[in-house]
């Protein structure tokens, strides 16, 4: 009859909202595996971000304990260097040959620390320049934390709304079924 046949249409419907609910939810949660891998992915490439920067670290130190120990070394050529001229004054008068070889190794001696000072300097550039990366590197880091905290943030919403969604589908779907069966009995009776 036609009562039967507006019925099976309808179920027909519901059938297929059913499908479409489930097409849905498959399509969400498959969305849902695309990001977590995502995220995986960034979590991944955040932690060899940090292992460079602590191998930087590393390296910075190392470099800072080579400098310490070349200006100890440095003041140490000082000291001798010192205690040396004072003997050479000493003796001035008698060996004025000595004095002229001593001048000379002196210069070559003064050049030297000249080289190293030049040898600080430029370490110590290179040094402040590789904490100014660091620290941009640690911001950038920084900013990156926060927008993939704000990522998951907004996914958590949006998963949210969507499970709403489905529990109102699945809600109205259950009232149309619930309607459907009442029908079929009062058409059975």
């Amino acid at each position: 009859t036609h009562r039967e046949q507006e019925l099976s249409v309808q179920h027909a419907e519901l059938e297929q909202r059913d499908a479409a609910l489930k097409r849905d939810e498959e399509s969400m949660y498959a969305r849902e595996r695309e990001l977590h891998a995502k995220q995986n992915a960034q979590l991944q490439s955040m932690v060899v971000s940090l292992e460079k920067h602590n191998q930087a670290e590393k390296a910075f130190e190392e470099r800072r304990a080579v400098f310490e120990r070349r200006t100890q070394e440095f003041d140490d050529t000082q000291q001798t260097f010192s205690s040396r001229r004072h003997d050479i004054e000493e003796k001035l008068q008698q060996k004025n040959h000595e004095l002229s070889l001593v001048k000379k190794e002196l210069r070559t001696r003064e050049q030297r620390v000249s080289e190293r000072e030049q040898n600080t300097q430029h370490l110590q550039q290179s040094l402040d320049e590789k904490e100014s990366e660091l620290k941009r590197r640690a911001t950038q880091l920084e900013r990156e934390q926060r927008e993939q905290r704000d990522k998951g943030k907004n996914l958590e919403r949006k998963k949210s709304e969507k499970e709403k969604e489905i529990q109102q589908l699945q809600h109205e779907l259950a009232k149309k079924c619930e309607k459907l069966k009442h029908t079929e009995q009062e058409l059975k009776t």
